[in-house]
């Protein structure tokens, strides 16, 4: 029997994407963005523009990485579609569509991965509808996404250097280095 996961009353998350990439769908212009909006309006009356995400495909390597450079010119803009309290999102491009839950005001229950990603699979039939209907082709994924934010809080600015009681894998900076403590740190995995 497995160990279930913890269950937090009030979990540290901000955010929770779940998408996937698609090979580009190149005769989807702005007009079929907001062609899609008009299915999708009733539930994410809200539109932002966006710069577009560049594509990103993990493939295994062997040896170190090749450095690659991306550049990315004109196209369909990255649109947002939100819900009413910004709590929801869809953002669609020429080769991505996330569905995004996130805090807002920062007392938001997170309504847990089971809804979540229900509402993905529902909102993805529908756009993969729309596009089929439409005769853009057929989004063919190539990735897929699930990613999740939370935001730890330090409590004093000056503590951001103990990086390494958090997260046991950072080395804690160099007391002799000529480089202050951090003032702000990301991290990607």
């Amino acid at each position: 029997m497995q160990t279930p996961l913890p269950e937090f009353e009030n979990p540290p998350l901000d955010e929770v994407v779940i998408g996937v990439q698609f090979e580009p769908l190149q005769q989807l212009h702005a007009a079929h963005q907001g062609l899609y909006w008009s299915r999708i309006r009733d539930r994410y009356p809200l539109t932002e523009d966006q710069p577009p995400l560049l594509p990103i495909m993990e493939l295994p390597t062997i040896g170190p990485a090749q450095p690659q450079v991306l550049l990315q010119m004109g196209g369909a803009p990255r649109c947002w579609f939100q819900d009413e309290t910004k709590n929801h999102l869809i953002q669609l491009q020429a080769d991505r569509f996330l569905r995004n839950w996130r805090q807002v005001q920062g007392t938001e229950p997170y309504p847990r991965y089971a809804k979540l990603i229900q509402e993905f699979k529902l909102e993805w039939e529908l756009f993969c509808t729309f596009v089929q209907e439409t005769g853009l082709g057929h989004a063919t994924v190539n990735q897929c996404e699930l990613t999740y934010i939370n935001n730890i809080l330090v409590p004093k600015p000056e503590e951001l250097g103990k990086v390494a009681t958090v997260f046991t894998w950072a080395a804690p900076p160099d007391p002799t280095g000529f480089l202050p403590l951090p003032e702000t740190i990301n991290w990607g995995a």
